[in-house]
């Protein structure tokens, strides 16, 4: 047996077999695990290469957007700060006309000490500040009216820009509107130490610095008010003439960056994106928004504790950086309209993404660690790395075991019964090949090998009879190949019909599905953008829909209303009549219309609407339930009762004006004979105390028509001179100490001279005002207390009282016209608010201090003359007698002519007088006198017409009109006819008016 395997195959087959199998499986192995290393190491360099490019692009193209997106943000700001400056400049150019129409906002400015600014109630919507001077002068106070009319616009800039948190205006004359109303004037800073004028958001904006008029953005400065880092775009406000009046501004705070647009990780949702943050540079470098905890890993430090006031901005800059990549990094930003690079910070590697924003001028960068893009690369190389360690293993394991196997197996085989067998077998085989299909193997054993030659006959046997029936089954194939190809062509055009029918289903379905969102859209984009509720009830009157006008108006969130019942909102005994609107819509399907409703708001108070609702249908065509909308007729309900009270205090204005004329008249009776009687008897004392009585019940009942016509006309008659304000208090203090209960001590601390341009008759009207009202609150005596001073410009005059003193509702309405809290019969209501339009007319101020049972004090201010100026001391009324001059007295009041004509005629004048108009003319023609004292109210021809008529026959006639009307106003007379008289008299007529008048026009 040895021998042939020695002779025939031997152990060099064995072991050439052996040495073969295990080269093979090592060089597998090696193979194997090179490749794997090889396949995985490529394709995590092509993954990476790809992940980078795609990286970029992605990376570039989200910060395009970004960018882009905070740009528009930016911009819709700025364009509203623009239109804001637009508004100011026109209201600038028309001061005029809305100083008229604005009514006195200024009136509700306090000064807040110790910073000395004036500012408004917390309360009112918009914050008013005034830093200018302790005075507000007429032209600030015009000014601040003026611009209340800009409030509308300010909160509706907030309302447009809702990343920002004010809208405001600053003018050059110091005044601030500002909105919302933070109240932030107890935290200001004196105006000598911080002024708005002075902040960088103003001084960017301003002539020097913008000469282009552009709306510009400030870096970040900490807000004086509290609100921390901020900035704000300022547009210029500009009159029509190129006058620079001020900056429109809207601030946004850095909170708001960070919440609203730094807060945004960008599109890729993402756990690993947690890492990624953008920031904002200016186009200089320097930092606009960053947060804080990047600041470091940039190298840069900022002290924020030197942000003491606007107009200190962050100055820390990329290119400060200690970090030299940095500041490559800020250049590249600067310079570049978009970049995309790599950097390391803090030594990790980081992706960098910016884009410019024109708008601002600002740099928007986009920061994401290469460890984040490149993570699934590593992921892949480690992977890879513990496939190939485990392959190995098992490999080597496998080998050794398969080989160990393999040459035992091989070794028993070649041994017994292999090799001979099969050369027999190979030698068949050819001749099979070769196509003789008769050959057979006469090997009869019970082995493999014996098997196989079996095997290897019956095969021979089968193809030969395969032969035979390769024919026949070729036809019969064919046959059904024929038939089975029919039959699947009729199943798919079948098919192809039902998908065609599916598609068309499918696409009536999409069109349904596209048109009901379209209108989903179009009702949801209506019901938000509506100025008006519009609403949706069920059946059963519960709200299924509001819009979110509802909370701007009433106060509640939506979700607080939809799931309620209408009456929820409603008055009780309204809620009857509401059940019975719905019955009428679902059950009769009416539609209702301009139907008042009343709705409770959330604080409880009353809001009126216009309500209007149909039946809303489905697509059953049943009604579902009702649909409309409540239009907001609150304001208009008020205006209209404002328009009501107007139109009633003009009627009351007109019939004032006829009262006063009536009552001017009977004054002109008494004071005539009056004055006779003091120029006759003025030698004796009873007579003179009686006079003196009567003189001063007739100068009450001036006062008294002087404020009815106040109140009648659209503007008071002054003849404003230099007055001294203390001589005023001290002649008042003469007459009410001989006149008031002796019971109320009056005492008085002023100085000898508080200079004042003013009318001396109304600042007289104004202290004896304030005094009888004094009087009236101390019925049972107390102190009357009168001081003065000057004070910042001003002259202040304090009037005290130690009487009941007033409430808060009372010390609110004390200005207003026709209020009074006293008894009917005693009290007209029109004392305080004649005063306060005299005061107001002179450029004062007019403070009142009450508190019930403490007593009242009043402070009124007045500016001072400027230096150097002398005022006009009271007029003593000397009276200078006549020369023999001839005066006509016309009047149809014959109680008037008698007196006067005594008075002129104790004076060497020489006096005539007649009833009428027409006995005037006769007697001007016979008699030729040297002055007609016309009156101008006369049956059959008035005063005017008599006038003319006179100057028609000679044109030097001086003719002077008396009446009990004013010479202007609503009764006044034209500028034709002031052109042809010599003067006009108000009655009742004093005997110092007419003596001046004849000393004029004698002496001319």
């Amino acid at each position: 047996m040895f021998k042939w395997i020695h002779s025939r195959i031997g152990i060099k087959l064995l072991v050439t077999i052996s040495i073969v199998l295990i080269l093979s499986m090592v060089s597998l192995n090696y193979l194997a695990t090179h490749s794997v290393m090889e396949f995985g190491e490529f394709s995590a360099n092509i993954n990476e290469i790809s992940i980078r490019n795609n990286t970029n692009a992605f990376l570039s193209r989200v910060t395009n957007e970004q960018a882009g997106k905070y740009e528009a943000i930016f911009k819709r700001i700025a364009d509203s700060s623009s239109m804001l400056a637009k508004w100011a400049g026109f209201l600038v150019d028309n001061i005029p006309l809305f100083d008229d129409a604005a009514g006195d906002p200024n009136d509700e400015l306090l000064l807040y000490p110790p910073n000395g600014i004036y500012s408004n109630r917390p309360s009112q919507k918009t914050m008013v500040l005034y830093w200018g001077s302790p005075i507000i002068s007429p032209e600030i106070a015009a000014q601040l009216n003026t611009f209340s009319f800009i409030d509308p616009f300010l909160a509706e800039a907030r309302k447009a820009n809702p990343e920002s948190v004010a809208s405001f205006i600053v003018t050059k004359s110091a005044i601030c509107r500002y909105y919302p109303n933070i109240h932030s004037v107890t935290r200001l800073s004196p105006p000598t130490e911080y002024d708005m004028r002075s902040s960088n958001f103003y001084a960017i904006a301003g002539p020097e610095k913008n000469p282009k008029r552009k709306t510009v953005w400030t870096n970040i400065y900490q807000d004086p008010s509290g609100q921390g880092l901020m900035t704000t775009t300022s547009t210029p406000i500009y009159s029509k003439r190129g006058e620079f009046f001020g900056i429109a501004g809207i601030s946004v705070t850095l909170d708001s960056i960070m919440n609203e647009i730094l807060g945004n990780k960008g599109r890729i949702q993402d756990k690993a994106m947690a890492s990624t943050f953008s920031f904002f540079i200016d186009h200089k470098g320097v930092i606009i928004a960053m947060l804080p905890e990047y600041l470091r890993m940039f190298g840069v430090e900022i002290d924020t504790s030197k942000l003491v006031n606007a107009g200190v901005v962050l100055e820390s800059s990329l290119l400060s950086s200690s970090n030299e990549e940095v500041k490559k990094l800020g250049r590249n930003m600067i310079n570049k309209v978009h970049e995309t690079t790599r950097i390391v910070l803090d030594g990790r590697p980081y992706i960098v993404s910016s884009h410019s924003m024109p708008q601002t001028k600002w740099r928007f960068g986009f920061v994401i660690p290469e460890s984040v893009v490149l993570a699934s690369i590593q992921e892949t190389r480690e992977g890879v790395n513990s496939t190939v360690g485990k392959m190995t293993k098992r490999f080597i394991v496998v080998t050794i075991l398969f080989l160990l196997g393999s040459i035992f197996i091989v070794a028993v085989f070649l041994i017994k019964s292999v090799i001979r067998p099969l050369g027999n077998l190979s030698r068949a085989a050819l001749r099979v090949k070769d196509g003789d299909l008769t050959t057979s193997l006469d090997i009869h054993r019970n082995d493999e090998i014996g098997a196989l030659a079996g095997s290897f006959n019956n095969m021979v046997s089968a193809l030969r009879k395969g032969k035979e029936l390769e024919k026949k089954y070729a036809l019969t194939l064919e046959k059904k190949v024929e038939e089975r190809t029919g039959e699947i062509r009729r199943k798919t055009e079948e098919l192809q019909g039902t998908l065609h029918l599916l598609k068309q289903e499918i696409g009536e379905r999409e069109l349904a599905e596209t048109a009901l969102r379209e209108s989903e859209e179009k009702f949801k984009s209506l019901g938000e953008n509506a100025p008006d509720i519009i609403y949706t009830l069920a059946v059963d009157g519960i709200f299924t829909y509001v819009n979110s006008v509802w909370e701007e108006i009433l106060g509640h969130k939506r979700e607080e209303v939809v799931g309620r019942y209408f009456d929820d909102f409603a008055r009780k005994e309204q809620s009857e009549g509401y059940v019975q609107d719905l019955q009428r819509v679902i059950e009769r399907k009416e539609t209702i219309r301009d139907r008042s409703v009343t709705l409770l708001h959330k604080d409880g108070s009353l809001r009126f609407f216009n309500m209007s609702g149909a039946p809303n249908f489905n697509s059953e065509g049943m009604v579902t339930g009702m649909v409309g909308l409540f239009k907001d007729i609150t304001e208009q309900l008020k205006l209209e009762a404002h328009l009501k009270q107007a139109q009633k205090l003009e009627s009351i204005g007109t019939l004032t004006s006829g009262v006063a004329h009536n009552f001017r008249n009977i004054l002109a009776v008494v004071l005539a004979n009056n004055q006779l009687l003091q120029m006759r008897y003025k030698n004796d004392p009873h007579l003179v105390r009686v006079a003196e009585t009567i003189m001063g019940a007739v100068n009450r009942g001036i006062q008294l028509v002087d404020g009815l016509m106040f109140f009648s006309r659209k503007q008071a008659k002054y003849e404003f001179s230099v007055v001294n304000l203390a001589e005023v208090i001290r002649e008042t203090y003469q007459l009410i100490s001989r006149s008031f209960d002796k019971r109320i001590s009056i005492t008085m601390d002023i100085p000898q001279s508080l200079p004042v341009t003013g009318d001396y008759a109304a600042l007289s009207q104004v202290i004896i005002n304030l005094c009888t009202n004094a009087r009236d609150a101390m019925p049972e005596g107390g102190e009357l207390r009168f001081e003065a001073r000057k004070e910042d410009g001003n002259a202040l005059a304090i009037i005290s009282d130690t009487g009941h003193g007033m409430d808060k509702e009372t010390l609110e309405q004390c200005f207003d016209p026709f209020y009074t809290t006293k008894e009917v019969g005693k009290g007209t209501g029109l004392g305080l608010f004649t005063i306060y339009g005299i005061v107001k007319d002179h450029g004062g101020k007019l403070h009142v201090y009450s508190e019930p049972g403490k007593g009242t004090t009043f402070k009124l201010y007045l500016p001072m003359v400027t230096m150097g100026t002398t005022y006009i001391p009271k007029d003593e009324h000397v009276i200078i007698k006549g020369k023999g001059e001839k005066i006509l007295f016309v009047d149809d009041e014959v109680e008037i002519l008698e007196p006067l004509k005594e008075l002129l005629e104790e004076l060497d004048y020489r006096v005539a007088y007649v009833s009428s108009g027409k006995e005037a003319i006769d007697k001007y023609k016979s008699w030729k006198p040297d002055v007609v004292l016309l009156d101008r109210n006369m049956p059959e021809m008035d005063g005017i017409n008599c006038a003319k008529r006179i100057i028609e026959h000679d044109g030097a006639a001086r003719i002077v009109l008396v009446s009990g009307y004013d010479e202007v106003g609503p009764h006044g007379i034209d500028t034709e006819t002031r052109a042809l008289l010599k003067g006009y008299i108000v009655k009742p007529v004093r005997l110092k008016d007419l003596v001046e008048v004849f000393s004029r026009l004698f002496n001319a």
